[in-house]
C-alpha cells in the first residue's frame, strides 16, 4: 500500500470506527475489529507513534472480551508485536511474540501457518535484539515447515528464504547465504513481479551479500537499481527506502567513494530521525557511520559532536553492547585527532576493553576482524603522540596478534 492509499485508508475507517462506537459501543467484536484495521493503516502509513497505543489497546479489550487465547486475541497480539518490532521496541516485541508463538502452537498447531508466520516474526526479533544463536534454528525450523505445509513458492515460505539467508548473511556465512538469496531473488521476480516491495527486500539483502563478499562491482549498481525503485515505489522518505540508502553509503565507502558515502549518510540522517526517531537503533546507526566515514576524512572536529550523540543513545540503550564500546574508541578517536589527548584516553582504553570483553558477540559480518585492531591502533597513536614509549610498545605487541589493515567496515544493520 502506497502512503497516499494509506492516508484514504485511514479516513475511511477513521469514520467507520467512530461508527461503530457509537453504534455498537466501545469494546463490541466488530469495534474492535475496526481498531485493529485503523491501527494497521496507521502502520502503513508509517504512523507508528499513533498505530502502537491503538494495537495496545485493542489487545486490551480483546484480550477482556474473546478471551486471552481466542484465535483474534492472538492475531492482536502478533500486530502489537509488529508495531513494537517496527518502532524499534524489541525488548517489548521479544516476549510478546515469544507468548503469542506458545499460545499459537497450543491453539492451532505447531504446523498451522498463522502459527510458523508468528515462527518467522519470533526469529527476526530475536536477529535484531542480537539474539542470532536463537534466531538460526527458528529460522531453519520455518523454512522446513512451510515447504512442506504451503509448497517451494508460496511467498510465506519465499520470505522466510530470505529471512534465513539474512541470517547466514549477518554470522559471516556468505557461501549459504549468495546462492539463497539468488534463489529467492529469481522465485519473487517470477511469482511477485520485479518491483514488489517483497522482491525489492529481496534485492537489498542480495547486494549486501554481495558487498560482504567484497563483490562490490555487483553490489553498487544492485544496491542503486533498489534505491530508484524503492524511491519509486515506496516515497523518498519509506523506511525500507532510508535503510537502502544507508547500506548504499557503505558500499561506495567500501569501493573507495568517500565523498558519495558521507554525502549520501548527510541526506539519510535527517530523514531518519524524523521517521523512525532520533534514537531508534537505524538512526543511530546511521549517525556512527557517518561519524566513522567524517573521521577517515580527518575532520576530527565535525566528527566530535555525532559520535558524542551517538555514544550518549547507546550508554542509555545498549550500555552493555560492543556496538557501545565500539562508539567509545571512535570518538577517543575524534578527540586524538585534535589533540584532546587526556579526554582521549579513557574513551579509547574502555572502548578497546569493553570490545576485547565482547569480541565474540560481534557480528562476522561487523567486521569484528577490524574493530578491535582498530580500537589498538588509536591507542598505540595515542601514546606515542603523548611520548610514552613502553606503553606504545604494549600495544604494539597487542596489535601484532591482529595481522589486518586498517580498514574499517561501517556498521552491518
Amino acid at each position: 500500500m502506497g502512503l497516499g492509499e494509506a492516508s484514504l485508508a485511514v479516513e475511511v475507517l477513521q469514520k467507520a470506527l467512530a461508527t461503530r462506537k457509537a453504534k455498537l459501543g466501545p469494546d463490541h467484536p466488530d469495534t474492535l475489529d475496526s481498531m485493529d484495521h485503523l491501527a494497521t493503516a496507521y502502520q502503513a502509513g508509517d504512523q507508528l507513534a499513533k498505530a502502537v497505543p491503538l494495537f495496545e489497546e485493542t489487545l486490551e479489550k480483546t484480550k477482556a472480551k474473546l478471551g486471552p487465547d481466542h484465535p483474534d486475541t492472538l492475531a492482536s497480539m502478533n500486530n502489537l508485536a509488529l508495531a513494537y518490532y517496527l518502532s524499534g521496541q524489541l525488548a517489548k516485541a521479544v516476549p510478546l511474540y515469544e507468548e503469542s508463538l506458545e499460545k499459537s502452537k497450543a491453539k492451532r498447531g505447531p504446523d498451522h501457518p498463522n502459527t510458523l508466520i508468528t515462527m518467522h516474526n519470533l526469529a527476526r526479533a530475536y536477529q535484531a535484539s542480537g539474539q542470532l544463536t536463537k534466531a538460526m534454528p527458528l529460522y531453519e525450523e520455518t523454512l522446513e515447515k512451510q515447504k512442506a505445509k504451503l509448497g517451494p513458492d508460496h511467498p510465506d515460505m519465499l520470505a522466510s528464504m530470505n529471512s534465513l539467508a539474512l541470517g547466514y548473511l549477518e554470522s559471516g556465512q556468505l557461501a549459504k547465504a549468495l546462492p539463497l538469496l539468488e534463489e529467492t531473488l529469481v522465485k519473487y521476480k517470477a511469482k511477485l513481479g520485479p518491483d514488489h516491495p517483497a522482491t525489492l527486500k529481496n534485492m537489498h539483502n542480495l547486494a549486501w551479500a554481495y558487498r560482504d563478499s567484497n563483490q562490490l562491482a555487483r553490489a553498487v549498481p544492485l544496491y542503486e537499481e533498489t534505491l530508484v525503485k524503492r524511491k519509486a515505489k515506496l516515497g523518498p522518505d519509506h523506511p525500507e527506502t532510508l535503510v537502502t540508502m544507508d547500506h548504499l553509503a557503505t558500499a561506495y565507502q567500501a569501493s573507495g567513494q568517500l565523498a558519495k558515502a558521507v554525502t549520501l549518510w548527510e541526506e539519510a540522517l535527517p530523514k531518519q530521525k524524523a521517521k523512525f526517531g532520533a534514537e531508534h537503533p537505524q538512526t543511530v546507526g546511521t549517525m556512527a557511520n557517518l561519524g566513522l566515514a567524517v573521521l577517515q576524512q580527518k575532520k576530527w572536529a565535525d566528527a566530535e559532536p555525532l559520535l558524542r550523540d551517538c555514544l550518549a543513545i547507546r550508554e542509555k540503550h545498549i550500555p552493555d553492547s560492543w556496538l557501545t564500546f565500539d562508539t567509545q574508541s571512535m570518538l577517543g578517536g575524534a578527540l586524538l585527532g585534535q589533540k584532546k589527548y587526556a579526554e582521549a584516553e579513557p574513551l579509547l582504553l574502555k572502548g578497546y576493553e569493553g570490545m576485547k570483553t565482547r569480541e565474540k558477540t560481534i557480528p562476522k559480518a561487523g567486521g569484528a576482524e577490524l574493530r578491535i585492531p582498530e580500537a589498538v591502533d588509536r591507542l598505540i597513536e595515542l601514546y606515542t603522540a603523548i611520548n610514552k614509549p613502553a606503553e606504545a610498545n604494549k600495544w604494539q605487541a597487542e596489535r601484532a596478534k591482529y595481522p589486518q589493515g586498517k580498514t574499517k567496515k561501517p556498521e552491518t544493520k
